[in-house]
């Protein structure tokens, strides 16, 4: 595995599964500390990605619009280099099999009860939302951070309620634990004494969200839990016509 980040400061988007709202407002906070990018979008959250109507929207239009409306990162994060297994029980190489397609990255675990269904409720509607040329561009990947739990088949049933054509990885506890590695985030971990069930128990996560360039597979924008449907849409649309530049 090529290790490309070596020499890169780990960033830190880590929020606890069991507390929503903290963790949408701790992304948002922790993203304008880390990255020395401009943050061009209202990254207000509300309680749910089903309520989005009601929070304020970006704007989109008119000559002060930001070029991107996503928050931007420096240096630009490269794609990982890793073969996990997809839904069917198939090797899967991320760089292999998302050549030439702007690549959605995400990270997360079925069992969820709020940041990861949000995220990819919001992440399906604006797919469905852009341009059908355009989006058939996109590739969506939902990497789990609970493999022990999330077999092939249990991540295939989930994504499906979302959108059919999302990928969904999984692997040995190793495999996934250095997918997080190579982005520079924490290292997901059980959280034994969240308020669930008994014997069951969530996972600490980051709930960044990378979008991958796809010319240079870098990433330059992230999407933090709360950043709106309008400017995914926006984005996602711009990298697939346009590709990465700063203006």
């Amino acid at each position: 595995m090529a290790d490309n980040n070596e020499n890169k400061p780990p960033m830190n988007p880590k929020t606890i599964g069991s507390y929503w709202l903290m963790g949408a407002i701790g992304a948002v906070a922790l993203v304008g500390a880390i990255f020395a990018g401009v943050i061009a979008a209202d990254l207000t959250t509300g309680d749910s990605g089903d309520d989005e109507d009601d929070i304020p929207h970006a704007e989109l239009g008119g000559d002060d619009a930001p070029a991107w409306r996503a928050p931007q990162i420096e240096p630009a994060w490269p794609k990982p280099d890793v073969v996990l297994t997809d839904t069917d029980g198939n090797d899967y190489d991320l760089r292999e099999e998302t050549e030439g397609y702007v690549t959605v990255l995400a990270l997360g675990f079925t069992n969820c009860p709020d940041e990861c269904p949000a995220h990819m409720n919001t992440i399906s509607r604006a797919i469905e939302e852009m341009n059908p040329d355009d989006a058939d561009d996109v590739k969506v990947v939902f990497v789990t951070t609970d493999p022990e739990r999330d077999t092939p088949e249990v991540l295939r049933n989930w994504l499906d309620l979302f959108d059919e054509d999302f990928v969904g990885l999984t692997g040995s506890l190793e495999e996934v634990e250095a997918v997080q590695q190579e982005l520079g985030v924490p290292v997901a971990e059980q959280v034994e004494d969240s308020p669930r069930d008994a014997g069951d128990y969530d996972v600490s996560h980051s709930v960044i969200v990378y979008a991958f360039d796809k010319d240079t597979n870098e990433s330059h924008i992230v999407f933090p839990l709360g950043v709106q449907r309008d400017a995914w849409v926006h984005d996602l649309t711009k990298l697939v016509r346009e590709g990465w530049s700063a203006e």
